[in-house]
């Protein structure tokens, strides 16, 4: 795992012109270190840094996939409840029966017809 995030912090630096530092310090107390460039010179810009660092923990993490989760349980019922009232399409989410997409398509085609379309 450890030389699978050295990979994906060297793709990193590489693909998107990054400077890069890694710190991974072992249950066994060793220390590994990545650096794109001398670590010094990224620690000492790192400490010199005014505004607050965008921070991301464990929780952080564990809370963004949760809230993904739920959304799709949802099963996108408010993302078509959205596009309905605001005059959009709704949208074919995966897991979308036949009878659950009809429901949400035939008010959008009656409120939409007798609209011209709009050659592409």
């Amino acid at each position: 795992r450890k030389s699978g995030l050295i990979k994906k912090a060297t793709e990193l630096a590489v693909l998107c012109d990054a400077q890069v530092a890694l710190l991974v310090f072992a249950p066994n107390q060793r220390v590994t270190v990545y650096s794109s460039s001398p670590i010094e010179g990224l620690l000492q810009r790192f400490s010199e840094y005014k505004d607050t660092p965008e921070m991301h923990t464990n929780d952080d993490y564990f809370r963004e996939r949760a809230h993904r989760e739920s959304l799709e349980a949802d099963g996108g019922r408010t993302q078509r409840a959205r596009a309905a009232s605001d005059g959009g399409a709704p949208a074919l989410l995966a897991g979308d029966s036949a009878p659950t997409l009809a429901a949400s398509v035939v008010p959008f085609a009656t409120a939409t017809a007798g609209v011209p379309a709009v050659a592409m």
